[in-house]
């Protein structure tokens, strides 16, 4: 089951986590649900992906981010080295 209390707080581990979700049946449906947009811009932020803050509409950022958890993008160093998930 896909919920949020799931993800690790380990960076690493919970990126691991959102690699498998993204491979499920129904998983963009469940990241809307579960996920606030602040929450999605910043996944994009750690992979790098300049987000435009305009960019407001929790169905824009889901594609985004599927299409960095499928091509499996690193986060960025910073967020590692903190050790923690959503800052």
């Amino acid at each position: 089951m896909i919920k949020k209390t799931s993800i690790p707080k380990d960076p690493l581990l919970g990126l691991v986590q959102l690699r498998i979700w993204a491979q499920l049946d129904g998983a963009e449906e469940a990241f809307l649900k579960m996920f606030q947009v602040t929450e999605l811009q910043w996944l994009l932020r750690v992979f790098g992906d300049n987000v435009n803050a305009e960019i407001k509409r929790k169905k824009n950022l889901i594609p985004l981010i599927f299409d960095h958890l499928k091509k499996e993008t690193q986060f960025h160093n910073e967020v590692i080295l903190k050790g923690q998930m959503f800052i």
